[in-house]
């Protein structure tokens, strides 16, 4: 998935965050993106791939479970003053966050992956990532299953073998190893 589309998708249909949306490659350079950004605000990293095995023979069939999180930083203070519940002003923020990054994301399939997707994106969960008296950073993660079949693969070129024969031919007098030699019949 193109992690930019993401992105403008959240910035578009995500009023809560009034477009403070970046990403990043992971949680430590997310930190970094938005440092300067009024709460809340938010980057979106790529998360691991799950992938199914091959279910055809010959030829390619797999599904693809791709997973990107969107990690929210929130504001963890109470009237400005240190939040001294221990992060309770930030969580009690999560609800209403989830529910506006699902009018965002559930069901949306980005356009570059019409045709590989049989429906847009579904919800993984969420967990507390990190927090302390001023912030809290919490991520909800989003699934999207993809089909990939031959058409994704490299292009075989040239007509395909369709039978093939062999010969194992010791020499009389010849050294121990056998020399092997094949013939290919491929039709004209």
């Amino acid at each position: 998935m193109n992690l930019v589309t993401v992105i403008d998708q959240v910035r578009t249909y995500c009023p809560a965050l009034g477009g403070r949306v970046s990403g990043a490659a992971d949680f430590a350079a997310g930190l970094e993106s938005t440092v300067n950004l009024a709460l809340p605000s938010a980057f979106i990293l790529r998360l691991e791939d799950a992938v199914t095995d091959n279910d055809q023979q010959p030829g390619l069939q797999q599904l693809v479970t791709e997973r990107m999180g969107v990690v929210v930083e929130f504001d963890n203070t109470t009237n400005g003053d240190a939040d001294r519940r221990t992060g309770f002003a930030g969580t009690n923020q999560t609800d209403d966050m989830r529910g506006a990054l699902w009018a965002a994301l559930l069901t949306w399939l980005p356009p570059e992956l019409t045709g590989r997707a049989r429906q847009g994106f579904s919800y993984g969960g969420g967990h507390l990532l990190d927090f302390d008296r001023a912030r809290l950073f919490w991520q909800f993660e989003f699934t999207l299953e993809l089909t990939l079949t031959d058409a994704d693969g490299f292009p075989l070129r040239g007509d395909p073998l369709r039978d093939a024969q062999g010969t194992i031919t010791v020499a009389v007098n010849a050294p121990a190893v056998p020399v092997i030699t094949f013939d290919v019949l491929v039709p004209p």
